[in-house]
C-alpha cells in the first residue's frame, strides 16, 4: 500500500516530466556512433521531405521520422559537421528506436515550433501585402482607376462565386437516395 506522500511524490514527478520540453538535440550519440540532425532544412531533398512529411502523424512510424532527421556524421569542423547522404528510412529505422525519447521529443518540438513560426511570418506577410495592395487600389481608384480592373474584375467573379454557394441553403447528406415525394433541387435564388 502506497502512502499520501508518495502518491503526492510521484504526480508532482509526473507533472514535471511532463511539462518539461526537452531540449532540441543537433547532436547524438547512438550505440557508439555519432549522429547529427539534419544541418540545412533549406536543403532537404524532396524524399526525406515526404518521407518525414508522411510519417510524422503517427507515433509508431516516428523512428523513420528520426532516421530521416538524425543520420551518421560524416565530417566535422568545430560546431560544424555533414551527415551522412540519405538513403531512405530503412536503413537507419531500426537504429533509431534507440534514440532516447527526450531526444525524439526535442526534435519534433523543434519541427513543429519551425512550422507554426513558419505560419505566423506567412501570415504576418501576407497582411501587409493586403494593407499595400488595398493602399495601391484606392491611390489608383482616386488617380482615374489605373490597374484597378483586373483587380475588381477578379473580386467581382470570386463575390459571384460565393454568392451562388451562399444561396444553396441546405443539402441533405442522407444515406437513403430521394423519394418521389421528395426531391433534391439545387437552384440558384437571384
Amino acid at each position: 500500500m502506497l502512502k499520501v506522500t508518495a502518491i503526492g511524490e510521484i504526480a508532482q514527478h509526473l507533472a514535471a516530466i511532463i511539462n518539461d520540453t526537452p531540449s532540441f538535440k543537433n547532436r547524438v550519440k547512438l550505440n557508439g556512433k555519432d549522429y547529427g540532425f539534419i544541418p540545412s532544412l533549406d536543403d532537404i531533398s524532396l524524399g526525406e521531405y515526404t518521407d518525414i512529411e508522411d510519417n510524422m502523424g503517427d507515433w509508431a512510424n516516428m523512428h523513420k521520422v528520426m532516421a530521416v532527421m538524425y543520420r551518421p556524421v560524416v565530417s566535422k569542423f568545430g560546431q560544424l559537421y555533414n551527415i551522412e547522404d540519405y538513403e531512405g528510412t530503412a536503413k537507419y529505422s531500426d537504429t533509431m528506436k534507440g534514440l532516447p525519447l527526450s531526444v525524439v521529443f526535442g526534435a519534433v518540438n523543434f519541427i513543429y515550433r519551425l512550422g507554426m513560426e513558419l505560419c505566423k511570418a506567412t501570415l504576418a506577410s501576407m497582411e501587409v501585402e493586403m494593407r499595400e495592395a488595398t493602399s495601391q487600389q484606392w491611390g489608383d481608384f482616386l488617380n482615374g482607376g489605373g490597374g484597378i480592373t483586373s483587380s475588381t474584375h477578379l473580386q467581382t467573379e470570386m463575390l459571384q462565386g460565393l454568392t451562388k454557394l451562399a444561396n444553396l441553403t441546405s443539402l441533405s447528406l442522407s444515406l437513403t437516395p430521394p423519394t418521389k415525394k421528395r426531391k433534391l433541387i439545387l437552384s440558384e435564388s437571384n
